[in-house]
């Protein structure tokens, strides 16, 4: 993790390292981590390997408990970009 966070802190607009890094804080279920990258990465680069960022946090997102406040959060962010 720390090295996919030093490489985003370098090169911000790097979509692949950014995805990585949503993979990585994913892996060490760090949800609001990976949400956080995914929301950002589909406002920067929405066309990134075509949709794929926001079919990620979508997928995420159907994974977390309906009650979860941070659906409707990340939801309203997907329809506003």
């Amino acid at each position: 993790l720390t090295q996919l966070e030093e490489a985003l802190e370098e090169y911000p607009d790097n979509s692949d390292t950014r995805f990585a890094l949503a993979a990585a804080y994913l892996v060490a279920d760090d949800y609001s981590a990976a949400l956080d990258q995914l929301a950002d990465l589909v406002r920067r680069d929405p066309g990134y390997r075509n949709g794929l960022p926001r079919r990620a946090l979508m997928g995420v997102l159907d994974t977390l408990d309906p009650d979860d406040e941070r659906i409707r959060r990340y939801r309203q962010h997907l329809l506003d970009h």
